[in-house]
């Protein structure tokens, strides 16, 4: 095996490392290398090793690694009352995320408001539209810019 192939696994091993979080104290270790394998061999257990922990660091949220509090929180939250058309609580999970607007979002608490006044109505389709409206503006660069964004522990229910 040339070295151009050894640095490309090296470098898939480190993305792995970065993605799997291995700095975290919680993760599982990785084995020591066996002495008898020669520098290819040793390359391709570690990118094993760090598939399969960045696969099992995965599980710990549903939008994968790292974890995307605000995802999470909407799968467990919005998204059944959503399907169960329970307006009561689309109402106040909708307030509630009008006020978790992150700056630089201008029409994000707006639109949740639009969402909160549908779902007080009782009209599906106008929360759905709501929903949807914040989807266009705002997923693709919330996620890029602020996927890991925490979430304070007095607004997780």
């Amino acid at each position: 095996m040339g070295r151009p192939r050894i640095r490309q696994l090296a470098a898939r091993a480190f993305a792995l490392v970065v993605l799997a979080g291995c700095s975290r104290a919680s993760g599982p270790a990785l084995a020591e290398p066996d002495p008898g394998l020669s520098a290819a061999s040793e390359v391709d257990a570690a990118t094993l090793q760090l598939a399969q922990l960045s696969a099992s660091a995965m599980s710990t949220s549903a939008c994968g690694v790292p974890p995307c509090p605000l995802y999470d929180w909407m799968r467990a939250n919005t998204g059944p009352s959503m399907r169960a058309a329970d307006f009561g609580a689309l109402e106040g999970e909708l307030a509630r995320l009008a006020m978790w607007a992150p700056p630089g979002y201008p029409h994000w608490a707006s639109i949740a408001r639009d969402g909160a006044s549908a779902a007080r109505a009782q009209l599906l389709d106008a929360t759905r539209g709501a929903c949807r409206s914040c989807h266009v503006q705002y997923r693709e660069r919330y996620k890029l810019e602020l996927r890991a964004r925490p979430l304070s522990a007095g607004d997780r229910h």
